[in-house]
């Protein structure tokens, strides 16, 4: 290794390092679950009809505004270098929080917060595409580590915001549609305000951080093989080697697809090199991935699957509080449930990198149907309530780190990256059906019935999901 390739490895390093401290703030998406009973009891004090199935609305928000502008990091990353972006739509986040945290109106606390949404969407995939032109050959080890940071970025600021805003383990007492949050006087309700100003100040740090690592990969020039190199091939006897004239052009391509193209006068012959590996699957045109119905078995059988663990996601706190009323404790198992949301998603990118979708995925399927069958029955014992928490956020992990390699394996890594934009404009409307399930079924038929119908749309994900041949 000469030391151009160490320095090469060394920036690959620095990027994917950049690409985690930018996961870490976009990662608290998942903390909202945590906070949500401090804002609510927080604007309580001025609107007494705030409750937890108003304020749950911030979730869905943020959902459906990285679900539409996750596509557009891949294509403004074309035109802007991913620091800027970076650093304009993560500040936009934080600014908007920020912002927030002024507010004693929760209509405009929610228009600013939200703003949180569009971070995720356009600073998503911009450090993971950086860091795959620097290994390109293990992108779903890669988008494990990069996006498991995503998933520790709640475990994080959920042991921070507690810390800031229920020091004491204090229990909500006040019964309100959704749950209960804290009275008007107490310090949980007066403290949610600065518990967000200081991780705003915090997330900034991490913004900066990222941007001043993440970077592209510095082209390299095309070198002209020499005559000798270009002997060193044998010949086999059983290949029909054309004669070339002198007015004949001989190629090597350096595009990753290891051919050579012989062009005499008006015919193209194209020879696969069996003793090259390729490490990169051409890039096809977006269009066509569009017309590929495998992109849309994918993002289905995701849809379907991922309204399980969004309820649980929303909703561990708020139902956990009403069978086991200790605050600490629950948000212990959130926190713990965003540990293996995290270290769960280098072990599905490695497995995806060494089994076909479908069958990893499938899986994954099965102990989520597991899980929502079971779960009413074993809310109520602390242990189990932990284990069954950890293995959802588990299984959300998985949701997450695979589709951007799987699609990158299909369809090459940059159209990977504009369909795996394409997936979250999918997943869109599975905000507003968890928001449903929260806000008006739960209400209406109990949490227990709600895991029940969340564990068929996992059956139906699965129905789907046996469709696909990777290997099309």
């Amino acid at each position: 290794m000469n030391s151009s390739d160490n320095k090469h490895y060394i920036r690959g390093f620095i990027c994917i390092f950049g690409g985690i401290c930018i996961h870490l703030f976009l990662g608290c998406l998942f903390l909202y679950g945590n906070i949500q009973v401090y804002i609510t009891s927080y604007f309580h004090i001025y609107d007494p009809s705030i409750n937890l199935n108003k304020t749950v609305i911030i979730a869905t928000i943020m959902g459906v505004l990285q679900g539409l502008t996750v596509i557009f990091g891949p294509f403004v990353m074309k035109r802007v270098h991913p620091k800027l972006i970076l650093l304009v739509a993560g500040s936009i986040g934080v600014g908007g929080i920020f912002g927030s945290t002024f507010m004693t109106n929760f209509t405009y606390f929610a228009m600013l917060f939200s703003l949180f949404g569009l971070s995720m969407g356009f600073c998503y995939l911009p450090p993971l595409l950086c860091a795959w032109e620097y290994f390109p050959e293990r992108k779903g080890l890669i988008t494990g580590i990069v996006l498991g940071a995503f998933g520790f970025g709640a475990f994080v600021f959920g042991f921070i915001s507690f810390a800031l805003a229920n020091p004491n383990n204090h229990t909500p007492q006040i019964e309100v549609p959704g749950g209960k949050i804290f009275g008007p006087e107490t310090a949980e309700a007066q403290g949610a305000m600065r518990m967000l100003r200081i991780n705003c100040a915090i997330w900034f740090g991490l913004i900066l951080t990222s941007v001043i690592c993440v970077t592209k990969k510095p082209k390299q020039s095309e070198t002209i093989k020499t005559e000798e190199e270009t002997t060193e091939r044998p010949e086999s006897p059983q290949e029909n080697i054309p004669i070339l004239n002198a007015s004949d052009t001989i190629m090597t391509s350096s595009d990753g697809n290891n051919l050579s193209n012989i062009k005499s006068g008006s015919t193209s012959l194209c020879i696969k090199d069996p003793n090259v590996k390729s490490v990169n699957t051409p890039n096809i045109p977006f269009k066509a991935a569009l017309k590929d119905y495998r992109t849309y078995l994918v993002c289905g059988s995701i849809f379907f699957s991922l309204i399980q663990s969004s309820f649980v996601n929303v909703n561990f706190k708020n139902y956990g509080l009403k069978k086991i009323p200790d605050d600490q404790f629950i948000t212990l198992v959130g926190t713990l449930g965003s540990v293996f949301n995290g270290l769960s998603r280098s072990g599905w990118g490695y497995l995806v990198d060494k089994f076909q979708f479908r069958f990893v995925f499938g899986a994954i399927l099965v102990v989520q149907m597991a899980i929502g069958f079971s779960f009413q029955f074993i809310v109520e014992v602390k242990a189990l309530y932990l284990i069954w928490v950890i293995i959802t956020y588990a299984c959300l992990g998985g949701h997450f780190a695979m589709p951007p390699s799987v699609f990158a394996r299909m369809y090459g890594p940059i159209t990977g990256g504009k369909i795996h934009g394409v997936l979250y404009i999918c997943l869109v409307p599975t905000s507003f059906i968890t928001l449903l399930l929260t806000s008006v079924v739960a209400d209406a038929i109990g949490y227990g019935w709600v895991f029940f119908i969340s564990a068929g749309f996992s059956f139906i994900a699965l129905c789907i999901i046996v469709f696909l041949n990777e290997r099309k």
